[in-house]
């Protein structure tokens, strides 16, 4: 999960941004994670480099066959290019609600 997470901390809307940065918060090893979800662009990758050195240090090649993980390679870490294969099928166009 961690890996997923550390994507979403780059995710163009805030309200993901901010579930992400909560959900890493409550995650073993990312209790301490020092994220805004209004940080600029470079920072926000800066942010997700960071989160997934650590994703990647930790990462255990029997969960990827051990649970037939569609997204992690052989070795356990996320597999980006299916990651970014899945993501460019995302509609993120603005949503505008009339209240």
């Amino acid at each position: 999960m961690v890996p997923l997470l550390a994507q979403l901390l780059i995710d163009p809307y805030d309200a993901v941004r901010n579930r992400a940065a909560i959900t890493l918060q409550s995650i073993s090893g990312y209790e301490n994670l020092n994220y805004d979800v209004f940080l600029a662009e470079e920072d926000r990758l800066q942010a997700k480099e960071k989160v997934m050195q650590g994703s990647d240090a930790q990462a255990d090649p029997r969960a990827a066959t051990e649970q037939n993980n569609l997204l992690l390679d052989a070795s356990g870490r996320l597999n980006q290019k299916d990651f970014n294969r899945l993501l460019r099928w995302r509609d993120d166009r603005n949503v505008f609600l009339s209240e």
